[in-house]
């Protein structure tokens, strides 16, 4: 937060003067929580392993690439893929 012009939402870790997931403005030379911004912040998985969950936008975007990457290799054998419907 480097602005004192503008309002961040914090997303680090809760600190001793930051709380995650409010929104913060710079107010007589220190920044001011106004309260949290649209309920809870939302938990991303990285992993793709969490049903229910939002997934990660960058390791699903490398997890397509590496695929399409497999089926343009000239060894890429279908035989070993189950497709259920």
């Amino acid at each position: 937060m480097s602005d004192t012009n503008s309002v961040y939402v914090y997303t680090g870790e809760t600190t001793s003067t930051l709380t995650k997931g409010n929104w913060y403005s710079y107010s007589n030379g220190e920044w001011v929580s106004g309260g949290s911004y649209i309920g809870n912040p939302v938990t991303v998985d990285s992993t793709l392993s969490e049903s229910r969950s939002a997934a990660d936008a960058k390791v699903t975007g490398d997890r397509l690439n590496n695929l399409q990457q497999l089926i343009n290799t000239k060894d890429f054998d279908l035989s070993n893929i189950l497709i259920r419907q």
